[in-house]
């Protein structure tokens, strides 16, 4: 009989600092091996699998060739709650080469309810990074077949009254229970409510937009997937003291993040910054499936490829939702909502910003009855007038909005930071420096030390 050792728990001193109201709810990691106290569970096998897999509050950065400069998210932007994480096996299926919404549940790896995961699981986290170890079972699993892990997080804050979250059935459930139906990767898929996370997050406040905050676990919903196989295991090898590596889950974020800031070169002060009524929707899905029937996920960039670094995995979203071929229709806003004033250290200076996370959104056409272009969703006062100022979300040329020719400025794209330098006032209009950024994960360096126990580095910000 194999058991997992005790270990310190990853990232005490980070989450000291960055979670002082949830450290003792974080220290014991609602996980099946308790960290410094009590002895881990014991493998069932001598014939099981140790592995170990990192899972990431964001995607890789990459080095790009076109006009995109990516940005880190920050600790609240990329926060993981441990106590809202599903990671999830699934078969990939006969004769496909990666997952897609038909793909059957293998095992459930990790769930928030204990009596659901392999009790062998054990997770540490300090806040945007988990690393998880368990035991699969060699009796389900070879060195030959290749399968997809899931990862879901922050979901429960949003999801709508009546909801009661994931339903799991695993095929070998299904298989000696014919009462039950196997959970198919399309069955993860959900509506979130924009509307009622704002709720959860300040009671009473319904015209501000919401935003994350990781010192009460709010943290952005995220999706991710990776194809993995078991190929590079020998049991000579590793062991609960060297368990295989499965590599590195990116998690996608679920939203778009506009910002508004004025330019040092001019003497303004933003007053207040709104998305008008009509201009956001309350409500987006969870997984960036493509098509209903069959759910694919090539809206992410390589995922289909074969030898891409993204192959079967979490990539960035280039491909606009497809709010006609997913049988998901978002609700449109009524009334405005008020972007967040805070500040952001850019260019490596603090600016004042004003900042919305927004669900995915149509940009193009019109508003219902026509005139204002659906893109001209945001407006802006400034402090030494009370004359409001209409900004669209698009490219400029010489102050003018441009061409919406590319899926990013026919949407708004979850994981894309649209941003937004106002240069100046002229002729009742604001002149603007607009960039659009792919957002990264926190720029980390993982630090190995002795014993076979990976250490989670702390954040750099």
């Amino acid at each position: 009989m194999r058991t997992l050792p005790k270990y310190k728990p990853y990232g005490r001193s980070l989450l000291r600092r960055c979670f002082p109201g949830a450290l003792l709810a974080l220290l014991p990691l609602a996980s099946g091996c308790i960290a410094e106290s009590g002895d881990c569970p014991e493998d069932i096998s001598d014939q099981d699998i140790t592995v170990s897999l990192v899972i990431e509050g964001g995607l890789p950065s990459q080095t790009r060739a076109d006009e995109f400069t990516e940005e880190q998210g920050s600790l609240a932007e990329s926060y993981i709650n441990i106590d809202d994480l599903y990671v999830l096996a699934f078969e990939i299926g006969e004769g496909k080469d990666v997952a897609d919404g038909n793909s059957v549940l293998k095992d459930i790896i990790w769930s928030p309810v204990e009596a659901q995961r392999l009790p062998e699981s054990v997770i540490s986290s300090n806040g945007t990074q988990v690393l998880l170890r368990t035991f699969l079972s060699s009796l389900d699993y070879d060195t030959s077949t290749p399968f997809s892990i899931v990862t879901i997080a922050n979901t429960k804050k949003w999801l709508a009254d009546g909801d009661t979250g994931f339903s799991l059935t695993t095929k070998k459930e299904a298989d000696a229970d014919r009462n039950k139906t196997v959970t198919k990767l399309s069955d993860l898929q959900k509506v979130l409510s924009y509307t009622k996370a704002i709720g959860e997050s300040a009671p009473g406040v319904s015209n501000t937009s919401w935003a994350p905050d990781n010192a009460t676990s709010s943290g952005i919903p995220l999706f991710g997937i990776k194809r993995t196989t078991l190929a590079g295991y020998d049991n000579k090898f590793h062991s609960s003291a060297n368990p295989y590596p499965l590599g590195t889950i990116w998690m996608l974020r679920t939203l778009a993040k506009v910002e508004i800031y004025v330019d040092d070169v001019v003497d303004k002060t933003i007053a207040s910054a709104n998305v008008i009524g009509g201009g956001w929707n309350t409500d987006l899905h969870l997984i960036p499936f493509q098509n209903a029937n069959p759910a694919d996920l090539n809206r992410m960039e390589g995922y289909s490829t074969s030898g891409s670094s993204n192959y079967g995995s979490t990539g960035q979203v280039t491909l606009a939702p497809d709010f006609t071929n997913t049988n998901f229709t978002p609700s449109t806003s009524t009334s405005p909502l008020a972007m967040t004033p805070t500040t952001r250290v850019i260019g490596g200076v603090e600016k004042h910003v004003f900042v919305a996370y927004l669900p995915e959104y149509t940009l193009t056409g019109t508003f219902t009855g026509g005139g204002a272009a659906s893109n001209d969703i945001i407006r802006v006062k400034f402090t030494d007038n009370g004359q409001e100022y209409p900004l669209a979300i698009a490219p400029y040329t010489d102050g003018n909005p441009g061409n919406q020719d590319v899926a990013h400025w026919q949407y708004l794209l979850r994981n894309h930071i649209y941003r937004f330098a106002i240069t100046g006032v002229l002729d009742e209009k604001v002149q603007l420096i607009v960039k659009l950024m792919p957002w990264t994960a926190m720029d980390v360096n993982p630090v190995f030390p002795g014993e076979g126990y990976p250490e989670i580095p702390e954040p750099t910000n």
